[in-house]
């Protein structure tokens, strides 16, 4: 995949966590911006179909708040907000047309200065369930490592609501990340430093360390709370997974 100049970021606090046993907060420690060339930007259809019976439109009907649903009347702009809208309005206001991130206004919380925080923990908040589970399994054969979360589509489409979208997740030690990832994707190795802190500092009884990347180029090293208790974890972690031979683990996102 081609790629432009890459952009690095550093970052060190970001969202709230709903650990039931500490009071540890997720840390960003990293992010880097890729710029992968290719991908396509608009992620709202461009057909000009109505949102809700996807009828071909002329004069479309905008939704006040967000400017992103399109509707053929008033009374499937109705029957959307009450059956999925109300529900996803939100999501869309933090996004244009053209399916680019808006600048952070005064409405947006003090602490948040780039949407790309409040989506990766929207994309964690879906999987964490699982995830937490599979990484604390996977550490028991492994030792200690690191979850790494891709996904084919952008950060802003696994933010919306939409079918088809998923995570593939991925338990790797340094090791296996220098031998097997920064190998084939040398753009990687840029993250390695701070990875390797992460990973040899991290309490695993209470924390865990993630690597996302996404196809759009954003990319982010985190380490993040658990949020059921470590004994939780092992025990879901063996239910599910132990009889599971495949390497990596695909998560579906979708709302319906």
């Amino acid at each position: 995949m081609t790629t432009t100049t890459t952009t690095t970021t550093t970052t060190t606090t970001t969202t709230t966590t709903e650990s039931s046993s500490s009071s540890l907060s997720t840390e960003w420690l990293q992010t880097l911006e890729l710029g992968y060339a290719g991908v396509p930007i608009r992620i709202i259809s461009s057909n000009n179909t109505c949102f809700h019976c996807h009828t071909p439109l002329t004069t479309p009907k905008q939704c006040s708040q967000c400017h992103v649903a399109i509707y053929c009347s008033k009374e499937c702009q109705i029957q959307d907000w009450r059956k999925k809208h109300k529900k996803y309005c939100a999501a869309y206001q933090r996004i244009d047309t053209h399916g680019h991130w808006k600048t952070p206004d005064n409405d947006v919380d003090d602490d948040v200065d780039d949407y790309s925080v409040l989506a990766r923990h929207h994309v964690w908040h879906q999987i964490r369930l699982y995830a937490m589970p599979y990484a604390a399994h996977q550490m028991q054969t492994l030792g200690r490592g690191f979850l790494f979360l891709q996904s084919t589509q952008t950060l802003v489409a696994l933010t919306l609501p939409g079918r088809n979208r998923s995570v593939l997740l991925h338990y790797l030690t340094l090791g296996e990340y220098d031998a097997e990832v920064c190998r084939d994707d040398f753009e990687l190795t840029a993250v390695r430093t701070c990875l390797q802190k992460a990973v040899n500092d991290y309490d695993a009884q209470q924390q865990m360390v993630v690597l996302m990347r996404f196809r759009c180029g954003h990319v982010a090293v985190g380490v993040i709370p658990l949020s059921l208790e470590y004994a939780v974890c092992l025990q879901l972690g063996k239910e599910y997974y132990q009889n599971v031979t495949a390497g990596a683990l695909e998560l579906q996102l979708d709302d319906d």
